[in-house]
């Protein structure tokens, strides 16, 4: 829960040496959406996420990403990469908003994978 950071750091298993992920929550906010929205973004050390058709895309990993309310792939956050070994997946969404307490839950999965 990051209910009292404004961000969260968390190894990046699919990186080097003490790299990291850090999740920033700047906001939360209602738009469009007819519930609030999470304003999030996303650093990957200059990895670039994708995200999809449920986000809006506010600029280079900064997003306003609603609570999953349906399939995953819609709601989520998304970094996939191949590499000569193998391959590194990232997913992030959003479980809760409470706009009175100021709560943003996040659902975080980072699995990896060799090629055999």
């Amino acid at each position: 829960m990051l209910d009292t950071l404004p961000y969260i750091d968390l190894p990046d298993v699919n990186a080097h040496h003490g790299s990291r992920i850090r999740i920033s929550v700047r906001a939360i906010e209602n738009t469009e959406f007819s519930s609030p929205v999470a304003r999030i973004h996303v650093d990957l050390g200059g990895a670039l996420i994708t995200c999809g058709r449920k986000m809006k895309q506010e600029g280079v990993n900064a997003l306003l990403v609603p609570v999953r309310d349906g399939h995953e792939e819609e709601y989520s956050v998304f970094r996939f990469f191949s590499h000569s070994n193998g391959f590194a997946f990232m997913r992030i969404f959003v479980t809760h908003i409470n706009p009175h307490a100021g709560d943003v839950d996040i659902d975080f999965l980072q699995p990896r994978g060799a090629w055999s």
